[in-house]
């Protein structure tokens, strides 16, 4: 429904000349990826080392490839892969995801219900499964917080490229800090400065961009989130309600945005930093871009590496 949704935008913005190369591009490309070939990470539960989560859906799963795979190309250290996936992978999809990631742990929605609710009413955070049930993203989080082992959580969306050694990112996990994507709008959040001061008693942290960030696993407080939800009045179905949270859960304690010059938001063809994260509506030039340009050049560091 949502891809309809977005369609008809689109449609009505007069720019039918995105359709083309989008859905072109989107399948070229969704072929070009499967191609490639498994990459290993470390099993579910390794101790001591960081986890990569990712949310996917079965139109994302070519996405998907090019975003982990060119990240555990250059994260350059050990590191775990849990995949959440969306009522829309079934099985087909849900092997090709498992060829690819062998050692990662693809969670489906069945499973995660199976393990979340229960801890959520065990606990009696019901306005956190209320959040979940209200918003993907917010379904990310707490599944987050419920399944992680790992010492150190990092979120990547999967329309996020990576292109050269995430050294400052990597340091930064390796310290245990807080760190995130810098947003260029400075308050990307789904509730005013005054409503996130009453409801949170804090200032979300500026610029602050969920698509790559990274956080202690003990600072995913599904306690506080609870107490947060629990004032009346959040919106819980805002595409900025996670990202929102995430940035007040990133305040109470030490934080440090990466540097946007090397970690970059929505580029549109230049393709010179570390990493970006193309970020914008499915159909838009960003979005082409990041097909046309961004995950052409990932393909080619992949076959390089597997010469």
């Amino acid at each position: 429904m949502s891809s309809i949704s977005t369609l008809i935008s689109t449609l009505r913005t007069g720019k039918f000349w995105y359709l083309f190369p989008h859905y072109g591009y989107r399948w070229i490309r969704g072929r070009q990826g499967r191609r490639t070939g498994p990459v290993r990470t470390a099993p579910y539960g390794t101790s001591d080392i960081p986890e990569l989560h990712v949310l996917t859906g079965a139109s994302h799963v070519g996405d998907l490839l090019f975003a982990v795979k060119s990240f555990l190309s250059h994260y350059e250290s050990p590191i775990a892969l849990v995949i959440h996936g969306d009522p829309s992978v079934e099985a087909d999809t849900a092997e090709t995801i498992r060829h690819h990631f062998p050692e990662a742990r693809l969670f489906l929605k069945d499973e995660r219900d199976a393990t979340v609710l229960p801890r959520l009413q065990g606990q009696g955070l019901a306005r956190c499964r209320a959040f979940r049930e209200a918003n993907v993203f917010g379904e990310r989080l707490v599944d987050t917080a419920v399944l992680s082992k790992g010492r150190i959580v990092i979120n990547m969306d999967t329309d996020c490229l990576t292109f050269a050694p995430l050294d400052r990112l990597r340091s930064l996990v390796q310290k245990g800090v807080v760190t995130h994507i810098q947003d260029p709008n400075p308050q990307p959040f789904s509730v005013t400065d005054q409503e996130a001061e009453r409801r949170f008693k804090v200032k979300p942290i500026r610029h602050f961009n969920a698509g790559l960030c990274a956080f202690p696993s003990g600072r995913l407080d599904l306690e506080q989130i609870e107490a947060w939800l629990s004032r009346p009045g959040y919106p819980m179905e805002s595409h900025y309600a996670e990202q929102t949270i995430l940035a007040a859960l990133a305040a109470l304690g030490k934080a440090e945005a990466l540097p946007k010059k090397k970690y970059t938001f929505g580029e549109k063809g230049k393709i010179s930093p570390r990493f970006v994260h193309y970020a914008g509506h499915y159909l838009s030039e960003t979005r082409i871009a990041m097909r046309r340009d961004g995950q052409r050049k990932v393909l080619d560091h992949l076959r390089e590496a597997h010469e």
